[in-house]
């Protein structure tokens, strides 16, 4: 059975939990987002489409989707800051 916690607070910065504040509103929700990949695979696909003529399934672009994340996070964590 679900554990469904009314009026709960968030764990991590003790605000009012609701969905709405849980992935958009949270200081983590930035961080851990897949919602701009998902966003940016879907019009990729559609522009092969129409450009290209190649059609891709749903699992094919959630796949490049989570490549594409990957790849950028690797590569976020590679870099050194800037020294002046």
């Amino acid at each position: 059975a679900r554990q469904i916690i009314p009026n709960s607070k968030c764990i991590r910065c003790d605000c009012s939990e609701t969905i709405i504040h849980l992935f958009f509103h949270c200081e983590f929700a930035p961080d851990t987002s897949l919602a701009p990949w998902i966003i940016s695979s879907i019009w990729t696909a559609r522009n092969f489409l129409i450009f290209q003529k190649r059609q891709f399934s749903a699992q094919e672009t959630m796949v490049k989707e989570i490549c594409d994340a990957k790849e950028w996070k690797s590569a976020q964590s590679t870099l050194s800051p800037p020294t002046r």
